[in-house]
């Protein structure tokens, strides 16, 4: 085995946390304070990624919609944050002196897998420039914005350029490094550690070739009819059945949420905060599928030992093995006869016009139906890999600039004819039906079948351990639950914005008082430079950056605190704590820099040169009286 696949494989483990630090105790207080340190940065990275994760949670659920432009630059400004406080060259130090410590210690222990993942990931980010990692989260945030509509027009021609600015960056992203074997490889790394294309391309050439036949084969035996499935179901009888069968999965309401979105998915932007959703349409009951699929994203990360949390070690050990969880909870769980045999009586009180007079075998052999369909997310077992082969040609190909992006809708539409025989009706139903591209996230898809494949195996070495699940007291739920707890993790497993005004549950409106930051002003007052009468000086454009950062970063903190009011699960008070004290912090540490100091400085004698009541002079001036009583 490799040292590569070592370290994969070490990822793979769970220790005991009993094992954790005392090796490194052992070793001398020196690296123990150094190894105390690097948590402590790893802990304020962690704390600004984790606001991201709520920013863009909040996006998707609860911000209003003219809120989007704000969010993108509050998301540029943190996603450049955290990557700049990550490559930081202190980190880089206290990991090249942790170097004696790690070879001492047990290759799969705590300590040194913490200071061996960080130094790959530390690594991989220097090859990154921060200003581009904002680019990234703030194109992806605004093309976020202009999907949804996008999709519900089926107007691919309003997502086109923010699909270009996308594949425009990620190219540039791609230069950073050294050339691959690929050019794919670079993108698939990010989900899939050390992972290879052409490792991908050969297990999917393999499921192609058995899929293929299969799916005739089954086409021959005859039509199941799940008509019955499609109708009227009332959203929220869905919600209500939904919550009811997470809840015997494992959630509870302390920490956990379920919410309506367009696209499903799963959020955790802090320890015991898990955030799932769903789109509950109202014409069939496929929500039911998709709420047990993110449930089991999030009971995945939320099995993390807490001795990991505010490190990189506290998440899931690749995307492949996270999709594992969730299509264990959907598929192998959720389409189980013994699952239906359980809760199917208690669905047909749910809605019982609709379904009173379906037998249980019958409704259990509608959802489990091989059909072709036009989306990936109500896919069958057999045709669901089929969709993930598609995008992952065309990602490819995209990438390499071997299909224009303009040509999208054209060659989605043929594929999906050869490979499932589905004609397509519209965009909305075709190129637009997933977010993943208009995020940014390309190299995603694939790890869907490869947790396909994944869950499989972990299910069957489960059986091989357990029996019979089906048989036992608890079946398939107390197996799943012990299969995500041993599942992977790593080294074991202020207002909202422009346009985004809503009520804080009795909170008093903030508007008024944030008027008076400069830093809050800065992005409005950037506006009218195009009309000043005097040239503007570099010095100037500096500041009005900086204090747009501030109030980036004062966007987030308003976000954190409104959450933490509102929508925050009660368990998530702890980790929300960590993240607004980092986030605030940075904020002030930001506003009363010394380069501030410098910038304000040199523009006096510009400002004494202006009218005293004009944008830029009392720009100049607000910010020096805050600057000085901050100070202080």
């Amino acid at each position: 085995m490799t040292r590569q696949r070592l370290d994969r494989a070490a990822r793979l483990d769970i220790v005991s946390s009993v094992d954790r630090g005392d090796d490194a105790v052992a070793n001398g207080n020196g690296d123990s304070r150094k190894l105390e340190q690097l948590r402590t940065r790893l802990g304020e990275v962690d704390d600004l990624r984790k606001a991201a994760s709520l920013l863009f949670w909040d996006e998707r659920v609860m911000m209003p919609p003219n809120g989007s432009v704000a969010r993108a630059e509050a998301s540029g400004t943190i996603g450049r944050c955290a990557h700049e406080r990550f490559v930081d060259p202190e980190i880089g130090r206290l990991l090249e002196q942790l170097g004696p410590l790690e070879e001492s210690l047990k290759y799969d222990s705590d300590d040194a897998s913490l200071i061996r993942v960080t130094r790959r990931d530390y690594e991989k980010a220097s090859h990154v420039p921060p200003a581009l990692t904002g680019e990234l989260r703030k194109a992806g945030a605004l093309a976020l914005a202009a999907w949804g509509p996008a999709r519900e027009e089926s107007d691919f021609d309003a997502l086109l350029p923010h699909l270009q600015r996308n594949l425009e960056l990620r190219r540039r992203y791609v230069d950073c490094f050294e050339p691959r074997e690929q050019t794919y490889d670079v993108l698939l790394d990010d989900y899939e550690q050390g992972m290879k294309t052409s490792e991908v391309s050969a297990i999917f050439d393999e499921l192609k070739r058995e899929l293929l036949p299969l799916l005739e084969e089954v086409g021959d035996a005859g039509e199941i009819d799940d008509s019955f499935l499609q109708g009227e179901f009332d959203r929220d009888a869905q919600r209500e059945f939904a919550l009811k069968v997470v809840k015997r999965f494992g959630f509870v309401d302390e920490a956990w949420r379920l919410d309506v979105t367009a696209h499903p998915f799963m959020s955790s932007p802090g320890a015991d905060d898990i955030r799932i959703t769903t789109n509950f349409r109202p014409s069939d009951l496929t929500s039911l599928f998709s709420s047990m699929h993110e449930f089991g994203h999030g009971v995945y990360e939320w099995g993390v030992d807490p001795a990991l949390r505010r490190t990189p070690l506290g998440s899931g050990a690749s995307l492949g093995l996270h999709e594992s969880q969730s299509r264990t909870w959907e598929n192998l769980v959720g389409r189980n006869r013994a699952f239906w045999r359980f809760f199917y009586p208690d669905l047909q009180q749910t809605f019982p016009r609709q379904l009173g007079s379906i037998d249980e075998e019958v409704f259990y052999r509608a959802v489990n139906r091989v059909h072709p369909s036009l989306i990936r997310i109500d896919a069958d077992e057999v045709t669901y890999n089929l969709h993930i082969i598609l995008r992952f040609e065309l990602e490819q190909e995209l990438i390499e600039g071997r299909v224009d992006p303009r040509d999208l809708p054209e060659q989605w539409n043929a594929r999906m004819h050869e490979y499932l025989g589905v004609d397509v009706p519209d965009d909305a139903r075709g190129v637009l039906q997933d977010m993943h591209w208009a995020g940014g996230s390309l190299g995603y898809f694939p790890t869907y079948s490869l947790g396909n494949v994944i869950s499989v195996q972990i299910w069957e070495k489960a059986e091989g351990e357990l029996g019979d699940i089906d048989a036992q007291r608890g079946g398939r739920f107390r197996a799943a639950a012990r299969v995500a707890a041993r599942a992977p993790v790593r080294a074991r497993a202020q207002v909202h914005a422009a346009g985004d005004d809503r009520a804080r549950d009795g909170e008093p409106d903030r508007r008024e008082a944030v008027r008076a930051l400069p830093a809050r002003e800065a992005r409005a007052a950037a506006r009218l430079s195009a009309a000043a009468p005097v040239e503007q000086p570099p010095a100037l454009h500096r500041l009005r950056a900086v204090l747009a950062a501030v109030a980036d970063l004062g966007h987030a903190e308003v976000v954190l605190d409104w959450d933490s009011r509102v929508g925050m699960p009660a368990r998530g008070a702890g980790a929300r704590a960590e993240a607004s004290a980092t986030v605030g912090r940075l904020a002030h540490e930001l506003l009363i820099s010394d380069e501030v100091g410098e910038l304000l400085e040199r523009l006096r004698p510009y400002e004494q040169s202006l009218d005293p009541g004009s944008d830029e002079a009392s720009l100049i001036r607000v910010t020096r009286r805050d600057w000085e009583r901050e100070r202080h």
